[in-house]
């Protein structure tokens, strides 16, 4: 799934992205207040300045994923190791 993909199925309601393959890393200042991105694998995932408001990243694979100046309030990143 790439950054237009999530953005759309997000617009419209969606807020459930676990299990989804994403083949877009770059997703730089993008806003997925609420959603679930739970068990993703994220590795290497660039998301500085993202807004990731109440975001669900349990057990996420964000090793090497950049976070700089992303808002992470209320975000649940257990089981997750990043680095920048």
């Amino acid at each position: 799934m790439n950054r237009e993909e999530i953005l759309r199925r997000y617009a419209t309601g969606e807020r459930n992205f676990s299990g989804l393959k994403f083949n877009d890393p770059h997703l730089d200042g993008i806003d997925l207040t609420g959603a679930d991105l739970t068990g993703n694998n994220m590795e290497e995932f660039y998301l500085a300045r993202a807004i990731l408001l109440n975001v669900s990243l349990v057990n996420a694979k964000l090793f090497e994923a950049c976070f700089n100046s992303a808002g992470l309030t209320e975000a649940d990143l257990r089981g997750g190791l990043t680095t920048c």
